[in-house]
Formats: structure tokens, sequence, C-alpha cells
């Protein structure tokens, strides 16, 4: 997978297993499934290096605004139509989401 082993957490049944757990005594059956999981804090120290977004002042937005730029994303959300009776919004039909 490419993922050094101290940067992915393993689940089973919701609790996490530990370097010193035992598979044996987990009482897996022939179904059972594990999670592997990538931990966190690699991810929290790559967005660390990365401007917060936050700090851009309100006028800047309000000119872009003004200016024919891209809407904030809170404003394009609250456009966006859901409408209930459109077939693509659907999840009937086979378009199961897996998660």
């Amino acid at each position: 997978m490419g993922i050094a082993p101290e940067d992915i957490k393993i689940i089973f049944a919701g609790k996490e297993l530990h370097n010193s757990t035992i598979i044996e005594e987990c009482d897996l059956g022939q179904q059972s499934i594990l999670h592997a999981v990538r931990t966190p804090h690699k991810m929290l120290n790559k967005r660390k290096n990365i401007a917060n977004p936050i700090e851009e002042s309100i006028s800047d937005t309000s000119d872009l605004n003004d200016s024919g730029g891209s809407k904030p994303m809170n404003e394009t959300l609250m456009d966006l139509p859901l409408d209930e009776s459109d077939p693509n919004l659907s999840l009937e039909g086979g378009n199961d989401i897996l998660i």
C-alpha cells in the first residue's frame, strides 16, 4: 500500500487494535472485517503548512463578488437547488454509497 505501519490504525468491532493485541484473542469469525485507517496526525502536519483561508479579509471577498468572481462556498451551497424529485439526486437504482 505504500504506507508505513506506524501511519495506520487497525479497527475491529469499533475498537482500535494496538501492537500488543493478539489477533487470535479477538474472536475473529470467518466473515470478520478489519479496517485499516490512516492516522490523522500526518494529514494535520501537512495542513499546517497551508495558509489559513479564514485569514482572508472580508473586503477582499466582497470585491471578488462585486466584480463577477466566484462566490464563497456557503453562498454556492445555499443557491444549490435540492429537488428531491430529481432522478440524479436519488440513491435508488444501484447508486449505493459505500463507506
